[in-house]
């Protein structure tokens, strides 16, 4: 393999599954790594606006102190910080888009496996298995590319 870390071609015409396997370790732990790197800058760039705006009922306390005017700055910043969070980081979407891509592998990995459903001929499985894969991870990607446009749009 080439000394470049984040060669991502193939050094042979006849790659066989393990090698596929390996390779697409390789290439899902460079985005993976990659990714957190901007998403964590991202989060911090957005949460310090959040905080910052949720801050300034809190302060407008100074001319007013009383009870029913503390809790309510600090229910209203609480709202601000959760609602925010929930819509930066889209926890829902991910979460569930996560879950069934993962379910959709693991249910591609069963059959293969077993060699069941459309891996049952040898001359064909590892092909199929290969292409199903590959559509899954094509499919989640195109959801990212959606959430990274809406994140991007927040951020104006």
């Amino acid at each position: 393999m080439s000394e470049d870390k984040f060669y991502f071609g193939t050094e042979s015409d006849n790659m066989d599954i393990n090698e596929y396997i390996k390779r697409i370790n390789e290439i899902s732990k460079y985005y993976f790594e990659e990714c957190e790197k901007y998403k964590n800058r991202f989060y911090t760039c957005c949460f310090v606006r959040i905080v910052a705006s949720a801050i300034i009922p809190v302060i407008s306390l100074a001319s007013v102190i009383n009870w029913s005017t503390i809790t309510v700055s600090i229910l209203a910043c609480a709202i601000s910080i959760s609602e925010a969070y929930i819509n930066v980081t889209r926890a829902y979407e991910k979460w569930t888009k996560y879950r069934d891509t993962c379910n959709l592998l693991w249910i591609e990995q069963r059959r293969f496996s077993v060699r069941a459903s459309v891996y049952s001929d040898d001359s064909t499985r590892e092909k199929l298995f290969i292409d199903n894969c590959e559509t899954i991870m094509l499919e989640e990607m195109g959801e990212w590319r959606n959430y990274i446009e809406r994140a991007k749009e927040m951020g104006k």
